[in-house]
C-alpha cells in the first residue's frame, strides 16, 4: 500500500474515524464483521524488518493498515520513513495513533476518503483515491493513495 504526494487535486471534519464510521451511513457491525483480520493485528518483527528494507528504495510512504474485525479496532502496524518526507514526522506517529493518520486528512476531503476506505475494505476491492492531507506545518499536501486489501488469518 502507498501513499504518494501528487502535483494537485481538488476534491465540518468529524474528529475521529470512528465518529466517521459511525454517521449511520454505513451498517458498522456488517462492515467490521466482513474485512481484514481475524484475532490479532500484530505483524511480526520479520515482517516489520522486510518491509522496513523494501520501502526504504521506494519513493513513497508505504504502510499496512489492519482492521480486526471483532474488536473494530484499527491500526498501521507499518509506516515507511518516507512519512518524514511527506508530512515532516515521523512514521512512529501514525504507527502509535492511527487516528494521527486521519487527522491529516482535509476537513473537505475526510468524509469522501472514510466512504472510499470503507468501499474497499467491505468488497475487498483496491482503495485509489487523491487527496488533501496536511504536513506537521498545516501546509497541504496532495497524495493519491493506494492499496488493495484481502483478509488475512492471523493464527
Amino acid at each position: 500500500m502507498t501513499l504518494s504526494k501528487t502535483k494537485h487535486a481538488d476534491t465540518s471534519s468529524p474528529s475521529s474515524f470512528s465518529q466517521i464510521i459511525g454517521n449511520g451511513t454505513i451498517d458498522n457491525q456488517r462492515m467490521m464483521n466482513s474485512i481484514l483480520d481475524e484475532g490479532s493485528s500484530q505483524f511480526s518483527l520479520q515482517e516489520v524488518t522486510d518491509l522496513s528494507c523494501i520501502a526504504a528504495a521506494i519513493p513513497a510512504m508505504l504502510y499496512t493498515y489492519t482492521v480486526n474485525h471483532v474488536t473494530g479496532e484499527s491500526n498501521f502496524p507499518f509506516v515507511s520513513d518516507y512519512c518524514q518526507e511527506i508530512f515532516g514526522f515521523p512514521a512512529s506517529k501514525i504507527t502509535e495513533d492511527s487516528e494521527a493518520f486521519v487527522n491529516l486528512v482535509h476537513p473537505d476531503d475526510v468524509n469522501e476518503f472514510a466512504a472510499s476506505v470503507l468501499s474497499s475494505m467491505i468488497n475487498l476491492t483496491t482503495w485509489d483515491f487523491k487527496m488533501r492531507m496536511k504536513d506537521k506545518d498545516s501546509r497541504i499536501v496532495y497524495v493519491h493513495g493506494k492499496s488493495k486489501p484481502h483478509r488475512r488469518e492471523i493464527t
